[in-house]
C-alpha cells in the first residue's frame, strides 16, 4: 500500500504522520457529536429522560430529586454538571467504539520488542519517552520481522514508546456485539451518577469523600501514566480515556450532590415556616 505522508521505510503500511491524521479524524467526529449533543441537549428537555430520578419537568418547574428549583441561576448550574457528564459519556463511547470497531491502538513503555502486537499484524512505532517526542513527531516504524535472537532480551537500547495501530477486520456480529456493550456503558454510567449524586446529597461528608477521591485518583492515574506503569496493565486508547474520565466524574457528582443536600435543607427550612 503507498505511502502518502510521511516515511515508513517498507516496515509499515502507513507512515505514522498518516495514522495520526486517522486520529485527528476521530478528534474530529468527537467535536461533531458534541455539537450534535449540545443541539439536541438545548433543543429538548433530555435530562428527565437520561437521569430518571434525579430530574424532572412538572408543569414547566424542575425538580431535583423531587425539590423545587426555584432559582434560574440553580437550575442552570444543574443543566451544566448534566451536560457535562453527557459530554464525558459521549467522549468515552465514542473512543470504545472507534477502537473496538474501527482502528485499535496499544501503547507499551519500556525496551521489550512488541511481540504480541506483531503477531497480531499491528504496525509499531518506536519513541523516546521525553516531552520533545510531542512536539517534533519522531516516531520511528519497527521492524516487526526481526525481534531478536533472544526473546528475553531488550531489543531497545533504552526506553522508549511503543506505539501499535491496526484497522480493525470489519464484522457486523462484532459491530452489534460492541453496540450493545456500548448502550450498557451509557445506562450504568447514568445510573452510577445518579446513585452517587444521591449519596453525596444525604450528607456532606461524603461529598467530601467523593472530591477527595477525584483528586487522588487523578494524580494517581497521571503519575502511572507518565511514569510508564500504566501501560503494563491498560494499553488501549480506550482504556486511557475511561482511566482518565473517573477523576472527572467524581469532581462532577460530589458538588452536584451537595447542591442537593443545600436544596433539601433550603426546603425545610420553609416547610418549617
Amino acid at each position: 500500500m503507498a505511502i502518502i505522508v510521511g516515511d515508513s521505510n517498507g516496515l509499515t503500511r502507513f507512515s505514522s504522520l498518516e495514522y495520526q491524521a486517522i486520529m485527528f479524524v476521530l478528534a474530529i467526529l468527537m467535536s461533531v457529536s458534541w455539537a450534535l449533543v449540545e443541539i439536541v441537549m438545548k433543543r429538548f428537555a433530555l435530562l428527565p429522560v437520561l437521569f430518571p430520578g434525579v430530574f424532572a419537568i412538572r408543569e414547566k418547574r424542575l425538580y431535583f430529586f423531587d425539590i423545587e428549583v426555584n432559582e434560574v441561576s440553580d437550575g442552570k448550574a444543574l443543566r451544566w454538571e448534566a451536560m457535562m457528564i453527557t459530554r464525558l459519556t459521549v467522549i468515552v463511547v465514542l473512543s470504545y467504539l472507534w477502537e473496538s470497531c474501527v482502528f485499535q491502538t496499544t501503547t507499551h513503555v519500556g525496551k521489550d520488542f512488541p511481540l504480541e502486537e506483531c503477531s497480531r499484524g499491528m504496525d509499531c512505532f518506536a519513541s523516546e519517552l521525553r516531552i520533545q517526542t510531542f512536539i517534533s513527531r519522531n516516531h520511528l516504524p519497527v521492524n516487526c520481522s526481526t525481534p531478536g535472537a533472544n526473546a528475553g532480551d531488550p531489543f531497545f537500547d533504552k526506553q522508549v514508546v511503543v506505539s501499535c495501530v491496526m484497522f480493525v477486520t470489519p464484522s457486523l456480529t462484532q459491530w452489534l456485539m460492541h453496540l450493545a456493550i456500548a448502550h450498557s456503558q451509557i445506562q450504568m454510567t447514568l445510573k452510577a451518577f445518579g446513585v452517587l449524586v444521591w449519596s453525596c446529597g444525604q450528607y456532606s461528608w461524603f461529598s467530601w469523600v467523593i472530591l477527595a477521591t477525584s483528586v487522588v485518583s487523578f494524580i494517581i492515574v497521571c503519575g502511572l501514566t507518565f511514569g510508564g506503569v500504566m501501560t503494563n496493565f491498560n494499553s488501549s486508547w480506550s482504556g486511557f480515556v475511561i482511566s482518565f474520565s473517573f477523576p472527572v466524574f467524581f469532581w462532577i457528582a460530589g458538588p452536584l450532590g451537595y447542591r442537593g443536600l443545600r436544596f433539601r435543607a433550603h426546603c425545610e427550612d420553609h416547610s418549617g415556616l
